[in-house]
């Protein structure tokens, strides 16, 4: 009798629940489906797809016979070319050496105070763990020997100065225990991040919708937490990995201590979906460390453009799903049939799983280690196998085509040019009057004079121009 009631019990339990699963579930479809751009009934999506890597594979297979950098063996596997190491022609060496007497040596921590000079919410970002809003006297002092001290991992003696109140151990222990957090960081990287993307370098080396993502690996010298045992990275010794995503504006949009050297692709997503600021990348570039066919699916379902960069081509299986299609050289290379019913039947649920990401109802690690299981993927994952598979590897491929003609192309260019000069200075701006910043110091007779505006005080610009050469600069006094 009491089996009976506690499975009675558990069933009306379960029934509760699962009626509270619904309930949430129809409340956040439909926005959510509305904001990623994802239908109810797959088969749309599903032709559109097809259609798209059809394409891809005829836009490859029609290429790749005037590339000699993509090539298809005899068992139908694919090869890309290695690009030829460039030599520094001496008058870059020259441009080097010029332009690194121009950059002033500054102490880091005079730098950290610099900056917090010119974006007062930099260090009101470094509040207290107790909520209190009463501000230590010359805290933003504190917080840059900190940053100092913690960014170049020389404990805290080098910046302890007992003649200056804020700076004595005392207070360099408190502010660290109290202030630096990681929620106060991300706060801080934040401000950064919106400051970049105000400097006109920055916006020219791009708009900040792309982003690579990477792990480095740290072997932690102490006790640590989050150390971890890994023979192939730290030997006999712990450590961590530090998963960082940077964006095309060079600064850190994100990062994430992750215990030992496990394989990026359990932390990619949720490193990603989770920026410091409010602005998510649009494109993500990884390596193969970050890639695996499930995260490839969640990724691109979510709404990312997704680019990882694929070491083992060779070895990478390639999928079709029109079995009839003639791809020429790679039909053997396309070896891998895509299931479209497989995706239907299990549509439903993976709907459920990219709106419980997005709404962060659950953690795409979590997410990610059940859909497989000893390294292979349920059938739930195999469904977002199918939705991703083949697309990465043959849009790559498309989009390698066109980007070996356009880098050959501008290795021709590099070995032929060189960099001219466009400034607001007089004689400077034109094509007519560009000058070419000769290999010396001093100007050849048989050689433009030396442009006055590369001087130290000016602010430079780099950008590449089609008009011109691959690296022109535009400076402001």
């Amino acid at each position: 009798m009491p089996n009976t009631l506690d499975q009675r019990l558990h069933r009306v339990q379960f029934r509760n629940e699962h009626s509270r699963w619904i309930r949430a579930w129809d409340a956040v479809k439909h926005p959510v489906l509305s904001a990623l751009l994802l239908p109810e009934e797959p088969a749309g999506l599903l032709e559109a797809h097809a259609a798209d890597l059809d394409e891809a594979w005829q836009t490859t297979a029609a290429g790749i016979d005037a590339n000699a950098s993509l090539t298809v063996d005899s068992d139908g596997r694919l090869h890309l070319g290695k690009d030829d190491a460039l030599d520094d022609r001496p008058s870059l060496k020259d441009l080097k050496t010029r332009l690194e007497g121009m950059i002033p040596g500054v102490d880091l921590s005079e730098q950290i105070l610099e900056v917090m000079s010119w974006h007062p919410a930099f260090p009101a970002t470094f509040t207290s763990v107790t909520g209190g809003t009463s501000r230590l006297t010359d805290l933003h002092i504190s917080v840059a020997a900190l940053l100092t001290a913690h960014s170049l991992n020389v404990g805290l003696p080098p910046v302890i100065d007992h003649d200056i109140p804020a700076l004595t151990r005392d207070r360099l222990a408190h502010v660290d225990q109290h202030y630096l957090r990681p929620d106060t960081y991300a706060a801080a990287n934040a401000v950064l991040i919106d400051a970049q993307a105000g400097i006109p370098l920055a916006r020219a080396w791009g708009g900040g919708m792309v982003a690579a993502v990477d792990g480095v690996r740290f072997v932690a010298p102490v006790r640590s937490i989050d150390a971890r045992p890994n023979p192939k990275y730290f030997a006999r010794k712990k450590g961590v990995t530090w998963l960082n995503m940077i964006s095309d504006q060079r600064i850190g949009l994100a990062g994430r201590i992750v215990s030992g050297a496990p394989k990026d692709t359990l932390h990619f997503v949720d490193l990603v979906f989770n920026p410091d600021n409010d602005r998510r990348p649009e494109v993500l570039i990884t390596d193969q460390g970050s890639y695996s066919d499930i995260v490839f699916g969640i990724v691109t379902l979510l709404g990312f453009d997704y680019r990882p960069v694929l070491a083992d081509l060779p070895d990478t299986k390639l999928w079709r799903i029109n079995r009839g299609a003639d791809y020429a050289a790679l039909n053997r290379a396309a070896r891998g049939q895509v299931d479209l019913e497989k995706i239907g039947r299990h549509w439903p649920d993976v709907l459920r799983i990219i709106c419980s990401i997005h709404t962060r109802t659950v953690s795409a690690h979590d997410v990610i280690r059940i859909l497989q299981r000893d390294g292979r993927p349920t059938q739930l994952g195999e469904a977002l196998v199918e939705k991703a598979v083949g697309e990465p590897v043959v849009d790559r491929s498309a989009a390698t085509l066109a980007a070996a003609d356009r880098r050959a192309q501008l290795w021709q260019y590099a070995t032929e040019s060189f960099p001219t000069c466009r400034s607001s200075s007089p004689g400077c701006g034109s094509p007519a009057s560009a000058r070419t910043i000769p290999r010396s110091g001093t100007a050849s007779p048989r050689s433009p004079q030396p442009c006055d505006a590369l001087r130290p005080g000016h602010r430079y610009l780099w950008r590449s121009s089609p008009t011109t050469s691959p690296a022109t600069h535009t400076t402001s006094t």
